[in-house]
């Protein structure tokens, strides 16, 4: 009724609630008079309601809206103006506590996200750690088992040239293996490295 809705300093609608019918009438039964009305935020210019004097909205965004109704004077002026405040709520989905929702869940993602790729590079860089300290230890296992070999083929070079000859034969085998223990743990070390597609063709290659 338009006298409760008089006493509302603004008439607060749900979000659902977008379809407004307003009935409009001059209070005078001599005389006719012509009704307009404008909803400012939709209309740009005053509107005649016709025959039905009824203001039609089908469909309204959320927001604040003024709604203005008169009848023209002898001079074509709107005059005896009656406004409502209009507002209609929006869906949760455009409210500030929404979206800083939203934001706080994309920030608590993308924080995961990085420490997680944080934590992928760690792994990594222990893993490959772990393998370049196994394969030093081997390496220099090997270079000391050389060095003993070397020696002992210098004293038996003169005397047991057989003895000699498999001293040689030790060094070249156990050479040969530091060669391979250097290629793995460089191929480890190698960042370049770490994409499946390279493990695999090493597998395949050994």
């Amino acid at each position: 009724k338009l006298d409760s809705l008089n006493k509302l300093s603004r008439i607060v609608l749900k979000d659902y609630e977008h379809s407004i019918t307003l009935q409009l009438s001059t209070l005078t039964y001599q005389n006719i008079y012509d009704i307009y009305y404008k909803m400012e935020g939709m209309d740009k210019d005053w509107v005649n309601s016709g025959k039905s004097n009824e203001a039609n909205f089908n469909y309204m965004r959320h927001g604040k809206y003024v709604f203005k109704t008169g009848c023209r004077d002898s001079k074509g002026n709107i005059r005896l103006i009656t406004s409502l405040d209009i507002y209609i709520k929006p869906p949760f989905y455009f409210t500030w506590w929404f979206i800083c929702l939203l934001g706080f869940a994309g920030i608590v993602v993308l924080y995961s996200f990085d420490k997680f790729r944080v934590g992928r590079i760690r792994e990594t860089e222990r893993v490959r750690t772990r393998i370049a300290t196994s394969l030093t230890k081997d390496m220099s296992t090997t270079l000391g088992n050389i060095n003993l070999l070397s020696e002992m083929a210098k004293v038996k070079m003169d005397r047991d040239i057989e003895r000699t000859k498999d001293y040689i034969m030790q060094i070249s085998k156990t050479s040969h293996r530091m060669i391979e223990v250097m290629d793995d743990m460089i191929w480890s070390i190698n960042p370049e490295n770490d994409e499946l597609q390279y493990t695999i063709t090493r597998m395949r290659k050994y």
